[in-house]
């Protein structure tokens, strides 16, 4: 019995080991930069939309993918926030561009070197209320971790933005 359950974990492992390379080869075939846009439509003004998404300190009442966002004060000028998933994963982000009710850039960087993004984030008006778009730049210079960015996030949590954020105003969304 014993030679036979060694057998088992021999195979189990070897086939563990498989996965993980075959993972490892995904992602290396992934290129190390991505760019995909994301759109809703929402029936509230510009100037409601906006201060909802540019007021980080509340994020967290209506986002439950946020744990919160806590203030760090200006780097080079820009106000620069503490971001803190509702897993624990934390990122520094950056107010790269702030024109109120129009156009916000938010950059969001590790502190591992994992990865790099960059959030475009426009609101326009439409007839019956406004268009919000997101454009995710994003950077993440590890195969392994471009494979599991690819596998298990790829646009989630853009999504779950927009998602939350029609559901703020009492909205079902769909995602464009």
């Amino acid at each position: 019995m014993g030679k036979k359950v060694l057998k088992i974990a021999a195979w189990g492992l070897a086939a563990l080991v498989a996965l993980v390379l075959c993972i490892l080869a995904y992602g290396a075939m992934l290129p190390p930069e991505h760019t995909f846009t994301r759109s809703v439509q929402l029936a509230q003004p510009p100037d409601a939309v906006y201060q909802v998404l540019a007021d980080f300190s509340k994020h967290a009442s209506w986002r439950p993918d946020v744990g919160r966002f806590e203030p760090s004060g200006q780097k080079d000028g820009k106000d620069t926030w503490r971001y803190v998933d509702a897993q624990g994963i934390a990122m520094r982000m950056t107010v790269e561009t702030d024109v109120p009710p129009r156009h916000l850039v938010l950059h969001y960087v590790d502190d591992e070197g994992i990865a790099d993004l960059t959030w475009d984030i426009g609101v326009g008006k439409i007839e019956g209320g406004s268009i919000v778009l997101v454009k995710e730049h994003g950077k993440i210079p590890g195969a392994l971790f471009r494979a599991m960015n690819k596998l298990l996030c790829g646009t989630r949590y853009v999504d779950g933005l927009l998602l939350n954020l029609a559901k703020k105003f009492g909205q079902e969304a769909v995602i464009m």
